[in-house]
């Protein structure tokens, strides 16, 4: 797979090892919430990210978006360069 092709798996677990919570929530959502690290919060943008359930990840665009937003082209850097 490419840099820009990646599974919902892959996607996870990048997040996980650049610092990003799991939120579980008690309620059903068709979306996983992870927490943004504390050295990326900004006060004009929410303090989390939302991969959509389901086996197939097909919003990669919006998510590598989303990180771009978050942290600038270092963050983007750090998660590409962590899927494995």
């Amino acid at each position: 797979m490419g840099k820009n092709n990646f599974s919902k798996r892959e996607c996870t677990g990048a997040l996980l090892a650049i610092g990003f919570i799991h939120d579980k929530q008690i309620r059903r959502s068709p979306h996983d919430k992870y927490s943004v690290p504390e050295r990326h919060k900004k006060d004009n943008q929410r303090p989390f990210i939302m991969i959509p359930h389901g086996r197939k990840l097909r919003c990669q665009q919006a998510v590598l978006k989303e990180l771009k937003k978050l942290g600038g082209d270092e963050l983007l850097r750090i998660f590409l360069d962590s899927i494995k």
